[in-house]
């Protein structure tokens, strides 16, 4: 069953395509969750490629399950226009610690960061997640030792709320990251 908000979805932006994952993505993908930088401030491990393969058909499941008021997890490849390079991913999911928030997520290859490239591909999703999925409101929680990526929630609108705290242990990874969120209104 397809589910064109969310399986035919390409953003273009500048330098970038964002689009949903492909069974070809994959070694791609590997290349950017095996690098250690990549993965350190968040709850997984490095991937081998057998779980990057299981992830994208996972992934592929939820864009045919997702609806605009029931986002499970809508993860997108980050493509660099020049190359036709998967160089990183983002998207919107609910929040593991909160479901009734729906959080922005993202990673980028390493050798992409500092260009601003995080911050444009974001915006896409947030700009489409507003004008065609109907949210009102998107949260994204950071670990305050990560600093680059509280740059780019900033450069995004996005407003500081309140550092994490009181969760249930499988949650405890989350505790003490700063929660920021963004309203239709405010405008990117």
């Amino acid at each position: 069953m397809s589910n064109p908000l969310f399986d035919n979805v390409t953003l273009k932006t500048k330098r970038l395509i964002v689009r949903p994952f492909r069974p070809a993505d994959a070694r791609q993908l590997h290349s950017v969750l095996s690098q250690p930088n990549v993965m350190k401030y968040l709850p997984e491990d490095v991937m081998s490629l057998e779980e990057v393969c299981e992830l994208i058909d996972w992934l592929q499941t939820c864009y045919a399950e997702n609806r605009c008021d029931n986002i499970q997890k809508w993860t997108l490849a980050i493509v660099w226009n020049k190359t036709s390079q998967v160089i990183g991913w983002c998207g919107l999911g609910k929040l593991d610690f909160n479901p009734r928030e729906t959080e922005l997520f993202y990673g980028l290859s390493e050798a992409y960061w500092g260009k601003g490239i995080a911050a444009e591909a974001c915006r896409a999703v947030i700009e489409y997640a507003f004008s065609s999925l109907g949210l009102t409101r998107i949260v994204a929680v950071v670990d305050p030792d990560n600093r680059q990526s509280q740059r780019v929630i900033e450069k995004l609108g996005m407003r500081p709320e309140k550092r994490v705290s009181d969760l249930a242990e499988e949650f405890r990874h989350y505790e003490g990251f700063l929660c920021y969120s963004i309203a239709q209104e405010q405008g990117l």
